[in-house]
């Protein structure tokens, strides 16, 4: 009870604070946030959302659930969408953003039994601009603002694009050092890979935002930089000044899940 993450919470709860930035662990962080701080009105399930970059420029995507919840229900996956949206609109300042269904194809019959019976309810949505189904290559790729997944697909996804982007990142330099003309035009290309780099760095994103809490609560990489820990930072409070957690009642309160599982 007296750890600093249970502070936190009882000081969150008690409205001493306004936001909770943490690199401690994700499972101590869902339970407490869930159990201590508790959920906002008609949210089952809160979910991990971070940041990730895309293929155009400075646009960004967000991604949830990113491994908070392995296993998930269709109403599940409905509120995940529905704060994303909110999420993407206010924290990247996105006007109607794009929310896609993460699955195995883009025909809207593809995916397993939870996408087949999230889609038809997702689709019916007027408060979120759904655009169908998204393989995982696409996620990336800046043609969607916000994926929606169960946290096990989620996390697999995310991981993958941290393992492959670290991995092609060190085969990269492995080619260029292996060769005098390889080191010559490394040495021409630096700039350039220094500035992709910093682009697919983490620590440059901030954490991911712990949404349908009804606090603010971030969760920074458990190896986390100081910038990483400084931008979670600056990440928490322009997520209270904008209201996120506002906009999702508002957006909750425009549907009706009654009925679904």
């Amino acid at each position: 009870p007296d750890s600093s993450m249970c502070v936190a919470f009882k000081m969150l709860k008690e409205g001493t604070c306004d936001a909770f930035v943490s690199a401690g662990s994700s499972g101590a962080l869902l339970v407490g946030a869930t159990l201590k701080v508790g959920r906002i009105k008609g949210i089952n399930r809160p979910a991990l959302c971070p940041i990730l970059p895309t293929l155009c420029g400075d646009k960004r995507v967000v991604l949830l659930d990113a491994g908070a919840n392995a296993d998930c229900k269709p109403i599940n996956l409905i509120q995940f969408a529905v704060m994303g949206s909110a999420y993407a609109e206010l924290a990247l300042g996105i006007k109607n953003p794009k929310v896609a269904l993460l699955s195995n194809g883009t025909e809207d019959k593809k995916g397993n039994q939870l996408n087949h019976d999230t889609f038809p309810h997702l689709k019916a949505l007027d408060c979120i601009n759904f655009v169908g189904n998204i393989e995982a290559r696409d996620i990336l790729s800046g043609e969607y603002d916000v994926i929606v997944a169960d946290g096990f697909s989620g996390n697999v996804a995310i991981k993958s694009i941290e393992g492959t982007t670290k991995n092609l990142l060190k085969l990269i330099k492995a080619e260029i050092m292996s060769s005098l003309k390889g080191k010559i035009a490394g040495l021409m290309l630096k700039k350039t890979f220094k500035n992709l780099k910093a682009k697919l760095d983490y620590n440059n994103f901030g954490g991911a935002m712990f949404l349908g809490v009804d606090k603010i609560i971030v969760k920074a990489h458990g190896s986390s930089k100081n910038v990483a820990i400084k931008n979670s930072v600056l990440q928490a409070v322009s997520a209270v000044r904008s209201g996120i957690n506002d906009k999702i009642r508002e957006n909750l309160s425009l549907i009706n899940l009654e009925g679904i599982n």
